[in-house]
């Protein structure tokens, strides 16, 4: 059956991605920076593997997507066998849809918990089972990134592969540090004040509200600047590739303007004139969003563990309380509980979205 299945779709214009495999196969069908893959299992006898196995399997499959530059990665597990109850743990609820098509009653089973419709891959799966199509028997075999690009679509397929945004950030940061340089001393509070950077004063009684922004743009010394760029590269490389340059673009932006009011807000309660410079409540905010998605998918969209990424968030925070006097925590904590927010708000909209598709 897993043969005419594949056969069925490839007929459907999927493709096929290579696989060291012989119970497994990957198809997929492109759209843009989207991509649906379909991941066939033939379980005939039952559980060939654990259910953690085979989601570390769906997720290298998801991670071989993201590498090739697809912003969104759907998969449906098909898992087609004999043995419905030793199947079903496979179905418990988790980051991927699971379906079981039974080969002794030929049905495709969807339990509560699952996702249906999918695209209207429910219905066609339906119609192959009751053999109002027929599939192909010699179909046209296409392997993962082998077919001909135009120049058009290699340089969009480029554009979305790599982190242009988070380099394009960090391009900006280091030239605006230079010019900075070059005209004055960057560890000098009154030249930084001079090129923009956030106060209570200039922000609220002289209505300068560009400051909350170029602030984000300017450092206090080299030092400075490179550890918010390293962390930046790090950290904003996986979360660009999760959420997309738009949406990143605007948990970086966002995040960052609130980092910059929390902290004015904060310094004029306390009594303090804080002149604030640093992109480190937009780069918190990343973290933020990093971290969110890693505990709501357990790390299988960003290849890092939770226990990690909580120790990461516990040591970055501490790094800054650490060294309260030279460092804003407000505006980190600010950043890191609104680039949560933002990046919550933005999953649960897309999640939404694809729910509504899916029906």
């Amino acid at each position: 059956m897993l043969v005419d299945l594949k056969h069925f779709f490839m007929q459907r214009s999927y493709k096929e991605m290579n696989t060291n495999s012989n119970l497994l196969t990957v198809l997929y069908q492109p759209d843009g920076e989207d991509v649906l893959v379909l991941v066939l299992n033939d379980l005939v006898s039952g559980i060939e593997a654990t259910k953690e196995q085979y989601d570390h399997v769906l997720w290298q499959v998801e991670q071989a997507f993201y590498k090739n530059g697809f912003r969104n990665v759907n998969i449906l597990s098909i898992i087609c066998t004999k043995n419905i109850d030793r199947v079903k743990v496979f179905c418990s609820a988790d980051a991927y849809t699971h379906w079981i098509i039974d080969q002794n009653t030929k049905r495709v089973l969807i339990y509560e918990n699952q996702q249906r419709g999918y695209w209207e891959i429910q219905k066609q799966i339906e119609q192959f089972l009751e053999g109002k199509a027929q599939p192909v028997r010699e179909p046209v075999y296409t392997n993962y990134g082998q077919t001909k690009e135009t120049l058009a679509s290699k340089a969009k397929r480029l554009y979305y592969r790599y982190p242009v945004v988070t380099i394009g950030l960090v391009v900006a940061n280091v030239i605006v540090f230079l010019l900075c340089a070059l005209t004055g001393s960057t560890e000098d509070t009154m030249h930084l004040y001079d090129w923009g950077a956030s106060a209570y004063g200039a922000v609220v009684n002289e209505h300068e509200y560009y400051r909350l922004f170029t602030a984000m743009f300017l450092h206090a010394g080299p030092e400075h600047l490179i550890n918010n760029m390293f962390v930046l590269i790090i950290i904003g490389e996986r979360l660009e590739k999760i959420l997309g340059k738009i949406r990143y673009t605007l948990v970086y932006l966002v995040t960052g303007l609130a980092a910059s009011v929390g902290s004015i807000i904060y310094y004029q309660l306390i009594g303090e004139n804080v002149v604030g410079v640093g992109a480190s409540g937009a780069i918190f905010g990343v973290i933020g969003g990093i971290f969110y998605m890693v505990v709501r998918y357990r790390g299988r969209q960003t290849g890092i563990t939770t226990n990690r990424m909580i120790l990461f968030l516990m040591l970055s925070l501490y790094s800054g309380v650490s060294n309260a006097s030279q460092v804003d925590n407000t505006a980190h904590v600010v950043g890191c509980l609104s680039g949560i927010i933002m990046t919550f708000i933005m999953d649960e909209l897309q999640r939404r979205k694809g729910t509504r598709r899916n029906k």
